[in-house]
């Protein structure tokens, strides 16, 4: 007989960067008036797109000294989540290739824990971070970067136990439109994805296929913006 088959490993989709070359005209024109040779970091908002994996900056990426300390500015289309960040741009081209890079990942990384596991309320904006290191010849207009997304590594692989339910797809696809409305009123707050767990119920105890959701009970559900 055939071996048993294993457990269904989960995976998760790789990001893809996209730096508009408005985000390098702005960055251009700061660095030329306002920046100059001064290397410390930089604020920045960032937006991560659901359904392609994407993260993406653009020209009203750039923050001043001013914004720091301000909300994030939601983007226009509700699938598009806000976070903050930063970018450091190094005047050389060795300084960058020298950057230790694995050094950054650790650092951002343990930030990333530590708002996992503050006590009170978390910090949802603290919980999406990423970091760009850079270099500009301004004169070639050529520029060289590298994005950082710290995330966390779990001691094992994630393992599929169950497929998911059908009122729960059924939950997902059908609530486009409400997710679309609740980041119009949340100013773009709301997480692109979330989910809802409360322990030792069961959204469907009904072992038929095909049943009707109890409204009433908790379930389990991921939901993307249109």
């Amino acid at each position: 007989p055939p071996p048993p088959a294993g457990p269904t490993l989960l995976r998760f989709q790789a990001l893809k960067s996209e730096l508009d070359v408005t985000f390098w005209e702005k960055f251009r024109q700061r660095k030329l008036d306002e920046i100059r040779l001064d290397d410390a970091v930089l604020p920045l908002d960032g937006y991560f797109r659901a359904g392609a994996a994407s993260f993406f900056l653009n020209g009203e990426s750039h923050l001043s000294a001013a914004d720091e300390g301000r909300a994030l500015k939601p983007h226009p289309n509700p699938s598009a989540t806000a976070c903050r960040g930063s970018l450091r741009n190094f005047n050389t081209v060795e300084e960058f290739k020298k950057a230790d890079k694995n050094a950054l990942l650790a650092e951002r990384g343990q930030a990333l824990l530590e708002a996992l596991t503050r006590e009170g309320e978390p910090d949802v904006a603290a919980l999406i971070d990423f970091s760009v290191l850079a270099f500009s010849d301004l004169k070639a207009h050529k520029y060289i970067y590298w994005c950082c997304f710290p995330a966390l590594s779990p001691p094992r692989p994630h393992e599929l136990i169950a497929s998911a339910r059908p009122e729960t797809l059924g939950l997902g696809l059908g609530f486009g439109a409400a997710v679309a409305d609740l980041q119009a009123q949340l100013a773009g707050e709301l997480p692109w994805a979330f989910v809802l767990h409360q322990p030792g119920t069961d959204p469907n105890p009904n072992p038929n296929p095909n049943p009707n959701p109890n409204p009433n009970a908790p379930f389990c559900a991921l939901t993307f913006g249109a």
